[in-house]
């Protein structure tokens, strides 16, 4: 089983995205349909923007104790709550570069 940090970002802040490439995340997903609130709750607008998720591996479980206890602690001990994804599964992500 493989352990995931995964971020949104929007597509438009250049700065984040440099910083989590070299922190070595990379693009996984693009969604083109979210949106944001602009202005305040009462006289805001509803805008769509594209969100990118970032995802970067940490090291396995085993040589990971802060990884591992909360591995241990999000399956109840018994492992079964997560599915570990295929690696087919992962759009390209070379969006970064």
């Amino acid at each position: 089983m493989r352990v995931c940090v995964q971020i949104q970002v929007e597509s438009t802040n250049t700065g984040a995205l440099r910083l989590y490439a070299r922190l070595g995340y990379r693009v996984v997903n693009m969604d083109t349909r979210a949106t944001k609130l602009v202005g305040d709750v009462l006289f805001g607008q509803s805008v769509t923007i594209t969100k990118l998720t970032l995802e970067k591996r940490l090291a396995p479980a085993e040589n990971n104790n802060v990884a591992a206890d909360w591995l241990k602690q999000a399956t109840n001990q018994e492992g079964d709550a997560f599915q570990a994804a295929e690696e087919g599964d992962r759009p390209p992500s070379d969006l970064l570069r």
